[in-house]
């Protein structure tokens, strides 16, 4: 079954001016349990790779987690998002200074792609499962460590070439 929604002449101003919106709670629970299924599969086929080949990271993948061109990203959450599971934190475009693709560079010890190297730790989306934050590839973000021993999962979906 479709889910109608409305994007709200604010929701348009705040991804113009800032890079980023958030539907809360929009995903049905029938769909948040497919893709949560989805990305168990997927996640246990990675790391029978992982063991298949002797090691505990693939690319970006660690035991267990990502890359970059300006799109639409569309940021899923499976589960509660909270700082302690180590939500998504966006950083908007009047607080990073630029609204450019930033040149990354790969961190040794994490393999992330790292941007951006000030103190301002962007703000953390704390939402409840079905929650969606769209926000422009160019939008600085990261995502935490997920302190607790529950799983932290999302759905990404990016969209088109270019975001205006």
């Amino acid at each position: 079954m479709a889910v109608a929604v409305d994007i709200t002449p604010e929701h348009a101003r705040q991804f113009r001016e800032e890079g980023f919106f958030v539907l809360r709670g929009i995903v049905p629970a029938r769909d948040l349990d497919t893709l949560r299924g989805e990305c168990q599969r997927v996640i246990e086929e990675r790391e029978r790779e992982m063991d298949r080949l002797g090691v505990d990271k693939i690319d970006l993948d660690h035991r267990g987690r990502h890359a970059h061109l300006p799109y639409l990203t569309c940021w899923v959450a499976l589960d509660d998002m909270t700082e302690a599971n180590g939500t998504v934190y966006l950083l908007p475009y009047s607080r990073a200074g630029s609204r450019d693709v930033v040149k990354h560079v790969r961190d040794e010890k994490s393999n992330d792609l790292v941007g951006y190297f000030g103190d301002d730790p962007g703000d953390p989306v704390l939402v409840p499962a079905g929650s969606i934050a769209c926000f422009s590839s160019t939008l600085l973000h990261r995502s935490g460590i997920n302190a607790t021993d529950r799983m932290r999962r999302v759905y990404v979906a990016h969209h088109g070439t270019r975001v205006s």
